[in-house]
């Protein structure tokens, strides 16, 4: 099966996970908890981007050359340290600086496959980023994810790795700092699959729960 069939039609079966979500104050991000129960489904998204397929900005967003510094040297023949270092990008949010997340994705394009880096530079969302986006970045939040906030979910029944493609399932801690002071800590689960491009692994598809 080719890595393209095979992440279409990825299904990692018996997810049992419980994920606090936190927030305070007037954010309006309610705590909750997420369980699914034995022998439910997992479907990494097939979509990460809300832009629905139209004209091409005549001008592309610039593209980073380089992984950010704060997530260090990436040892891109291991397919569980780009999974993390993606999940640590995508999720690493400054509303000092970001528009929108959508942002913080670019920055993970050193480590994405070319197709969804070129989904992500042409096709911006066109939806406005949500009233939670708007309310951390009253606060001027920045949402980190450090090395140790990333570890592997809980799973049953994944598909095994191939030569050339693999999925991962994460639990990631996002940190929130302001200038008041740091915010509750923000807990979740995403899917991400991969795909050898040469010799390095690359990032296909991202997802959250």
């Amino acid at each position: 099966m080719s890595p393209a069939r095979l992440v279409a039609a990825v299904l990692v079966a018996g997810v049992v996970l419980v994920v606090a979500g936190c927030s305070s104050g007037s954010s309006g991000h309610t705590e909750r908890t997420v369980t699914s129960t034995p022998r439910t489904s997992f479907v990494i998204p097939t979509q990460t981007t809300s832009r629905v397929a139209a004209t091409p900005p005549s001008t592309p967003l610039p593209v980073p050359a380089s992984i950010p510094a704060e997530i260090g040297v990436v040892d891109q023949t291991s397919v569980d340290a780009v999974a993390a270092a993606v999940a640590r990008i995508w999720y690493g949010w400054d509303t000092t600086r970001d528009l929108t997340p959508h942002d913080a994705k670019l920055r993970a394009v050193p480590l994405l496959e070319p197709r969804l880096a070129q989904l992500l530079r042409d096709y911006p969302p066109i939806a406005g980023p949500g009233a939670d986006w708007l309310e951390l970045t009253a606060r001027s939040a920045v949402l980190s994810v450090p090395a140790d906030g990333v570890r592997p979910g809980v799973e049953a029944g994944a598909p095994a790795d191939t030569a050339t493609s693999a999925v991962r399932l994460l639990e990631i801690t996002q940190t929130v700092s302001t200038p008041d002071g740091p915010l509750p800590d923000r807990r979740l689960v995403v899917g991400l699959a991969l795909v050898k491009v040469g010799a390095e692994w690359r990032v296909t598809q991202v997802g959250t729960r």
